[in-house]
């Protein structure tokens, strides 16, 4: 079965925050029974969630695009056991769940093929947002690479419209990014640390130009973008100051690697 659900103020202020920190959320059974299917709090007039219910997976619950929003594209290739893979994507600006893909909801039959997911995020008009992406795999062997070579990339828009903002393969259990879409710079995205990982500290002093400044940290071994800050990320108020960016790298027991710095 396939449900849609809406939510609506009349007034086109939803349920948070300029008069009060209201908020929703939809289980499948007692609210006792675990993680809400779908959750939010900010909104305009409405707010629209697409439900699939069915006999093979968990349900999930899509967010569909309203007429100001815009939207990301994940592009996910898949090793053999695809049920294994689980993906998520959080607002933690309002706690909305936009996406949730949970293991065992893509089936058998994809192992070896790309997919791609589109995935309605809030317009700038919204304001500052910030993200939580999640990826998983049940068994802990990530996409890459002892049942197949597969890998998983992220953008804002189309696959066609430029670079990833994150992307990655070879993991355990999962892989956690924040990203951060702001309406003076271009979107980025970190690579959340690990328990076993380890990091690296950046430290830099800027001159009057911070905002001329671009850094990236990819991993050569299987691709993955730890850490990105294209120009005009950072603020011209930085100028002459030194700041600190911690970026996760990955820790020995994952074997060895290449790591690619770019400033």
């Amino acid at each position: 079965q396939t449900y849609r659900f809406t939510i609506e103020d009349s007034y086109g202020d939803g349920l948070c925050c300029s008069v009060g920190d209201g908020s929703y959320e939809l289980y499948i059974g007692d609210v006792a029974d675990g993680q809400p299917l779908l959750s939010g709090s900010s909104f305009n007039y409405n707010e629209v969630w697409l439900i699939e219910v069915t006999s093979s997976s968990s349900p999930t619950a899509t967010l569909q695009p309203q007429d100001d929003d815009i939207y990301a594209t994940l592009q996910i290739q898949f090793d053999q056991y695809p049920e294994d893979v689980g993906i998520r994507l959080e607002n933690t600006v309002d706690d909305t769940v936009l996406f949730n893909r949970p293991t065992s909801y893509y089936e058998n039959s994809l192992a070896g093929q790309t997919i791609y997911e589109r995935i309605p995020i809030y317009s700038k008009e919204r304001g500052d947002q910030t993200y939580r992406f999640t990826i998983e795999d049940s068994y802990g062997d990530g996409l890459c690479c002892s049942v197949g070579d597969g890998s998983y990339e992220l953008y804002i828009g189309d696959v066609a419209d430029g670079q990833p903002l994150l992307s990655g393969s070879s993991f355990n259990y999962n892989e956690v990014w924040l990203i951060e879409v702001t309406s003076s710079s271009s979107p980025t995205a970190t690579l959340q640390p690990q328990d076993d990982d380890i990091y690296a500290t950046l430290q830099i002093q800027f001159d009057q130009y911070p905002e001329d400044v671009g850094i990236r940290l990819e991993n050569t071994v299987d691709d993955t973008v730890l850490f990105n800050r294209p120009t005009s990320y950072y603020e011209n108020s930085l100028a002459g100051q030194t700041i600190y960016e911690r970026i996760p790298i990955y820790s020995k027991e994952r074997g060895d690697q290449t790591y690619r710095f770019t400033i």
